[in-house]
């Protein structure tokens, strides 16, 4: 297995509030990313804590659904020593693990799941109405998360482009399996990812996933060199992004 993350400055930000890592996580592999509120405090700090939080639990052998609570504890308790509110770890959680040949994907808040088989590249997008994410760190606080499900409703919009297009409904996170036999890739994605720009026109989300998952040497830092490369391709275009881009990437 190859593993590698990266993450750039989105052009109308002054500091970028993505993280992601990618790597070992003990008998299993990670790739995660985890994407900061711009509307609360220190988030930069938090969407790190969080990650970093999410590959200790991961470290403990904790199950991928009970990894996320404790993450949340940990992380918790590290922005409190730091002196930072709590609401710094208002962030998105999403990546895979991969565990026994089988991936696992998660997206807690708003993300980009990719799979990239021989056929083409299979997205998993989320959002939420009026882009105010169902972050994880809400179900620390009952009354935080009772206002935000009065104000923008309890779903979360799963779009699935690929072989088997559709669009559907859940409520708090999204879970989904695959089986490791011919993906050729997996990747996670901040919803930087939707916000690839000329000023006038966005790119697909699912344009942007494809070219960031065509990887014609999976060592070392391919996803970081892939990144960069896309980035001057879409310079030359007129094209960026407008928010901060995260991302982690497995190949098999």
């Amino acid at each position: 297995m190859e593993a590698d993350a990266h993450f750039i400055l989105g052009s109308t930000h002054a500091v970028c509030q993505d993280y992601a890592l990618a790597g070992r996580a003990g008998s299993r592999w990670a790739a995660i990313v985890c994407d900061g509120c711009s509307s609360s405090p220190d988030t930069d700090f938090g969407a790190r804590v969080l990650a970093r939080a999410f590959l200790a639990a991961l470290l403990r052998d904790a199950p991928v659904p009970e990894a996320v609570d404790l993450a949340l504890a940990g992380a918790r308790a590290v922005i409190a020593n730091l002196a930072l509110p709590p609401d710094a770890l208002d962030a998105t959680l999403c990546g895979w693990v991969v565990e026994k040949n089988v991936a696992h994907g998660f997206i807690h808040g708003d993300g980009v799941l990719a799979v990239r088989r021989s056929a083409g590249v299979e997205i998993h997008h989320a959002t939420q109405p009026a882009n105010a994410p169902d972050y994880p760190s809400y179900r620390c606080d009952p009354r935080r998360a009772l206002a935000h499900r009065q104000k923008y409703g309890p779903d979360t919009m799963i779009t699935v482009t690929g072989v088997n297009p559709r669009t559907f409904a859940v409520s708090r996170d999204y879970r989904v399996e695959f089986p490791c036999v011919e993906i050729i890739a997996l990747a996670a994605f901040s919803d930087g990812a939707a916000t690839v720009s000329n000023g006038t026109a966005t790119l697909p989300t699912s344009s942007v996933a494809d070219a960031l998952t065509r990887f014609p040497q999976a060592n070392g830092t391919f996803f970081c060199r892939r990144l960069r490369r896309q980035l001057r391709d879409w310079a030359r275009a007129g094209c960026a992004p407008t928010d901060d881009l995260a991302g982690a990437a497995l190949v098999p």
